[in-house]
């Protein structure tokens, strides 16, 4: 799953603590790319574990190597995302599309 610095939003440790979180958005839209680009690769473990993300966490073996995929979803608002083995990495959108990355 994403890094936990992916996660987080520069607030106080009491609101993180609450749940308050990046959690992204356009989830769907990102999942989609994230099966179709593994199935169209030919990479049908990847798809496999994009396919069941909700089912079973990510815990679905894929071989090597990595497949890494940039999804960008482009309509009435934007957003991208990094995608590796068929789970997102890293989002641009959190709670709306003003909340942008986080910096390291």
């Amino acid at each position: 799953m994403a890094p936990e610095a992916a996660t987080r939003y520069a607030v106080p440790e009491a609101w993180h603590e609450a749940g308050i979180r990046r959690w992204g958005f356009h989830g769907a839209s990102h999942k989609f790319i994230a099966e179709r680009s593994a199935e169209l690769l030919g990479r049908e473990d990847v798809a496999e574990r994009a396919r069941h993300l909700y089912v079973n966490g990510g815990e679905t073996t894929v071989r090597k190597p990595n497949l890494r995929v940039i999804s960008c979803h482009l309509g009435g608002s934007s957003s991208i995302t990094g995608i590796l083995n068929g789970v997102a990495i890293g989002t641009s959108m959190g709670l709306s599309p003003q909340s942008g990355l986080p910096q390291k």
